[in-house]
């Protein structure tokens, strides 16, 4: 459905962002397991400190990356979009 203003396409996004953080904890496993495996392919094998600084880093997060994309679109959309059309 299309919008008719900025305001409601930033409500629209902030809409489809919402819940997504759950869903990316959810699939940490999943992630771990192919940041190892991308390497494999290349004949790499990942030692103890990188996969160790991968899992801290990545895992755990959803949440803050949930909350960060929601206040950043807030704050910053809407002016983006508008500096963008600028000619």
């Amino acid at each position: 459905m299309a919008v008719a203003t900025l305001e409601e396409a930033l409500d629209k996004l902030v809409r489809g962002v919402t819940g997504k953080g759950a869903k990316y904890d959810a699939k940490h496993p999943t992630m771990v397991a192919n940041f190892k495996a991308a390497f494999a392919k290349f004949g790499f094998s990942l030692g103890p400190v990188t996969s160790a600084a991968y899992e801290r880093n990545t895992s755990g997060k959803g949440t803050t990356l949930e909350r960060n994309a929601i206040d950043g679109a807030k704050r910053k959309w809407i002016p983006n979009y508008k500096a963008g059309l600028s000619v």
